[in-house]
């Protein structure tokens, strides 16, 4: 199972490419399933280590030993700085970072989601007016 969800989740930005490349109606629906596995990856490999004690630089732990590959979903984990290397491709969660992803993606989705009632209100308001 774990396989094929780095397999997935690889595959993902393969299509996220091919999105940006040739938009089509269908694309919106690739682009949300392939940000949703990135997402859900993202959230195991983070659980991983804290479940192997890994949330400080002295008890960091290599990720292939957790099973864990350096595929796209970990690198974006590494660019948040939310996994630091602690040297000798050992890795830890820094929670504080983890947790402030998570609020700002959750922010983030909270204004696009208000955005969107917005316009659908402005929408039905200027129709009633013609």
């Amino acid at each position: 199972m774990r396989g094929e969800v780095d397999e997935v989740a690889e595959a993902s930005s393969e299509c996220i490419l091919e999105v940006q490349l040739s938009p089509s109606p269908h694309s919106r629906s690739v682009m949300s399933a392939a940000a949703a596995i990135i997402l859900r990856k993202e959230r195991d490999i983070v659980n991983t280590f804290r479940g192997a004690g890994a949330t400080s630089a002295n008890a960091a732990r290599d990720p292939g030993e957790l099973g864990i590959e350096r595929r796209v979903p970990f690198r974006l984990l590494e660019k948040h700085a939310v996994l630091r290397d602690a040297g000798d491709g050992r890795f830890y969660v820094d929670e504080p970072s983890w947790n402030a992803l998570r609020s700002m993606r959750h922010r983030l989705a909270f204004v696009l989601i208000a955005l969107v009632v917005i316009v659908f209100i402005a929408g039905g308001f200027f129709a009633s007016r013609q």
